[in-house]
């Protein structure tokens, strides 16, 4: 289910320094419906992804308490990024190449999200995309397969699934660590639907 939905304006920020930066990365609820398109959510502003693999954000309702307790701090919806906030599913539960039907729209899991390199300058701890990247909480990304409407509360209904199973969780280790994961990495060949330049990232390591 879609707990929240969250949109993005480019916003004003002190570094540690004390110099000022701008940036995008922190999303403001939206309890409206809104619009999808194969660009992604529309007014969302996104300074630094143009692949159409990367449309939508996503992250599991679940992950907040975890990521609250290492940071020691209460994080609002949409302060990871992330434009959907989805309850009852996770990264062990969703699986590249999956198609959920949200609203009237269509998105395809084409591959986690990689932690932004905002992370540090927002939240100001070193240690919190590495702690993300180990967890396998990185939350994952839609491609836009037919536009549509979306609100909070719309059930997601997995249309179809790949016939080689493959979690967001499963990459992430892989991710994470190339080394030593050989079995997940052959999954990942099978894979019809997932984000060339994740293939390309992986093949490389």
């Amino acid at each position: 289910m879609i707990f929240s939905i969250q949109v993005g304006k480019t916003k004003k920020y002190i570094s540690d320094d004390g110099n000022p930066f701008y940036s995008d990365f922190i999303k403001d609820i939206r309890r409206i419906e809104i619009s999808v398109t194969n660009t992604g959510i529309k007014g969302d502003e996104v300074s630094d992804r143009t692949n159409p693999d990367e449309a939508v954000f996503a992250s599991a309702l679940s992950s907040y308490a975890i990521w609250n307790n290492f940071l020691n701090k209460k994080l609002e919806f949409g302060q990871m990024g992330e434009n959907l906030t989805i309850k009852g599913l996770d990264e062990r539960s969703v699986f590249i190449g999956d198609i959920h039907k949200i609203g009237s729209a269509i998105l395809q899991v084409s591959q986690p999200r990689k932690p932004s390199d905002k992370l540090y300058k927002i939240h100001k701890h070193g240690g919190f995309a590495k702690f993300i990247l180990s967890s396998g909480l990185t939350g994952w990304c839609y491609r836009v397969l037919e536009g549509g409407r979306i609100k909070t509360g719309d059930i997601i209904e997995i249309e179809s699934t790949e016939n080689v199973k493959l979690s967001i969780m499963e990459l992430n280790k892989l991710l994470f660590e190339p080394n030593g994961n050989d079995d997940i990495f052959d999954k990942l060949m099978m894979q019809k639907s997932v984000s060339q330049n994740l293939i390309n990232k992986v093949s490389r390591s």
